[in-house]
């Protein structure tokens, strides 16, 4: 019974505090920081596909260069 009492008490006082105390910026306005964040995130999908592209290439010429050396021992230009 008293677990139960003290849950109920520990679920009030934690719903009726806010998330974040700090002061509320108006919705309308955009902050400072999401416009850079925003250009810091783009930059680094563009990095991070950029790497990808070139690790690609990377791949694609392994492969080809393993295909041709397997095939140039079976078939020499047929």
């Amino acid at each position: 019974m008293t677990r139960t009492a003290l849950l109920a008490a520990g679920l009030t006082v934690m719903l009726g505090i806010p998330a974040s105390a700090g002061p509320k910026a108006d919705p309308g306005t955009p902050s400072a920081n999401s416009n850079g964040s925003a250009e810091a995130k783009r930059r680094d999908m563009e990095q991070r596909s950029q790497k990808a592209e070139k690790d690609q290439q990377a791949r694609n010429q392994l492969f080809d260069a393993k295909v041709k050396r397997a095939t140039g021992s079976v078939c020499s230009g047929c």
